[in-house]
């Protein structure tokens, strides 16, 4: 039986969804049934029971949910004291890539040296993931973009600096040869992207809308 396993069960009991259950623990939906019959095998006892037009919660599931949310509440607190007592607290940093902790690092040393008590402590994970553990304050902040919509959210955004969007081609393309490109230099191109969940959500990000627009047209390949 572990967290994730309990995290499972929980999320489909609140949502009657082997899929939505997926979305909110970010793992795929073969995933999440595993975790619901390894923990079934465990215990010994059936707690779900579906079909191809619905989601069922047996007596066992109904009895054990409450038993699961105290487990996980027991696993956070006992974590909690373990950090106390340690003496040390840590600060708990979003990024979705380990190349973004270079815009902090030397930030991060200067914070070490007056702070050596805080230890900090990165997370590395998608946007989307991070905002759910930003706004749930599992973590205190996070690295993103002034495309992020976080006002609504209750947050701050903070400038650091300024990046600027790059397109990686070929070094025998002839768009190589170039300084800077342009959109409509990549209009008749097959394209390469991240998924939405690696690219800051907003309406006005002239680069996801560019995208948007240019799949409905070309077989452009999507990476997770």
């Amino acid at each position: 039986m572990n967290t994730q396993q309990l995290l499972s069960f929980i999320y489909i009991a609140d949502t009657l969804s082997f899929t939505k259950a997926a979305k909110r623990l970010y793992i795929s939906v073969p995933t999440i049934s595993r975790n619901i019959k390894n923990l079934e095998s465990e215990l010994g006892v059936p707690l779900i029971s579906r079909n191809k037009h619905k989601v069922v919660i047996t007596s066992a599931g109904h009895r054990f949910y409450s038993d699961a949310k105290n487990i996980l509440k027991a696993y956070s607190t006992a974590k909690e004291n373990v950090i106390q007592a340690s003496g040390q607290t840590f600060l708990n940093i979003g990024c979705t890539a380990v190349g973004e902790l270079n815009l902090i690092s030397r930030v991060l040393e200067t914070f070490r040296k007056e702070n050596p008590d805080v230890v900090p402590h990165i997370e590395i994970d998608n946007y989307a993931k991070l905002m759910t553990l930003l706004t749930d304050d599992t973590i205190d902040l996070m690295l993103g973009s002034n495309y992020m919509s976080v006002e609504h959210l209750g947050l701050d955004f903070i400038p650091l600096g300024d990046l600027n969007s790059y397109a990686i081609v070929s070094r025998h393309d002839p768009l190589s040869e170039k300084d800077s490109i342009s959109f409509s230099d990549l209009d008749e191109r097959t394209l390469i992207y991240p998924s939405d969940k690696m690219v800051p959500l907003h309406s006005d990000n002239r680069v996801k809308n560019f995208i948007a627009t240019h799949q409905k047209r070309s077989k452009d390949i999507e990476c997770q």
